[in-house]
């Protein structure tokens, strides 16, 4: 499959501040990519780095195999680089209805309302095509400003959190949309988000975006499965959802864990940090356990049982009505995964 982008050892500084060091990553032609990490990590500064909005110090940046930017030296016009950007706030204009916004960067082409007219259809908002800004929801904007970003038909749609302004219980359906107009229009898109379940769900690959004591850099790039459940470091781990960490002993592939014995993912022996997600341990109620539930979280589908072990606590999902005091012990629904000790010296021995 052909790449689309390619960036390579890519650095931007201001002054003496890093904002990245040392980015590398790559997204195949019709690939979705979500670049995760916290705010302030550098996310939008690499993007429009991509667009031509800025230009990095060092590294290089290749779209569909020409390189537009080498060095500290933009070699491509923005405006030829086959790229479009779609801003967080969405930076529609308002005094222009939404037909007239997606409009606005192919007015003066001859096919510009029939190439309107079938992406509202697409977009499922053609009914909308007469409104104003104004008078659209914050979901409804976001497509408008989707389809005025793909109207021209860039090789390349980047976006800045794109989800941020959107209700939780829309970003699902407004997700999937989203890869629907992509996977139509044959586009490739890289958004950004500090949100590990929109990194998770919405995309093919996940650039995790970590510190290093040279700055900011990527600290995995792979697929969802991959990084949530084989994270590179425990700060890709920290980042991609739940995270518990214990150091403890490995033999022959297997840990003692508050007092009984989980298999590991991965053959390992020797002094290990320990990874377990809260919905990687079941707990089974025995009143001649070992374990005990001191506090109880709803949250909808599930609860989240805080456990005592000895001194030792751990957090844990549960799908059914428990009480807090109630006793028993751990079952593990799948391998855990660790890495060497010398990845993390802030671990809790358990």
């Amino acid at each position: 499959m052909p790449e689309a982008v390619r960036v390579t050892q890519l650095s931007h500084h201001y002054g003496n501040n890093a904002v990245f060091q040392s980015v590398s990553l790559t997204l195949d032609q019709g690939q979705c990519m979500a670049i995760l990490g916290p705010s302030g990590c550098g996310k939008t500064t690499l993007i429009r780095a991509i667009a031509g909005l800025i230009t990095p110090t060092t590294g290089q940046i290749q779209i569909h195999g020409e390189t537009v930017v080498k060095d500290g030296k933009s070699l491509i016009d923005p405006a030829k680089r086959g790229v479009s950007m779609v801003f967080q706030d969405y930076a529609l204009f308002p005094n222009m209805t939404v037909a007239q916004n997606i409009a606005f960067g192919i007015q003066d082409q001859p096919n510009a309302t029939e190439r309107v007219e079938g992406l509202l259809q697409l977009a499922e908002i053609d009914s909308l095509a007469d409104r104003f800004p104004s008078q659209l929801s914050g979901g409804q904007q976001q497509r408008v400003a989707l389809l005025r970003a793909l109207a021209p038909r860039p090789k390349i749609l980047l976006l800045d959190e794109p989800f941020a302004n959107v209700d939780s219980h829309l970003k699902q359906q407004l997700g999937n949309a989203l890869r629907r107009i992509l996977a139509h229009e044959g586009a490739s898109a890289i958004f950004i988000t500090h949100d590990q379940s929109d990194a998770l769900s919405l995309s093919d690959r996940v650039a995790v975006m970590t510190a290093s004591p040279a700055g900011t850099t990527v600290g995995q790039l792979d697929t969802p499965e991959s990084v949530y459940l084989h994270p590179a470091t425990p700060a890709v781990a920290a980042l991609t959802g739940g995270t518990q960490l214990r150091t403890v002993e490995a033999v022959d592939s297997k840990v003692t864990l508050f007092g009984q014995t989980i298999a590991l993912a991965q053959p390992m022996s020797g002094l290990i940090t320990l990874l377990i997600r809260p919905e990687q341990l079941e707990f089974i109620e025995d009143e001649h356990g070992s374990i005990e539930v001191v506090s109880i979280s709803f949250q909808g589908p599930q609860r989240l049982l805080k456990c005592m072990y000895q001194s030792e606590q751990l957090v844990v999902h549960h799908h059914c009505r428990i009480k807090e005091g109630a006793r028993g012990y751990f079952k593990a629904r799948m391998p855990l995964f660790g890495w060497p000790e010398k990845h993390s010296a802030t671990t809790t021995k358990g």
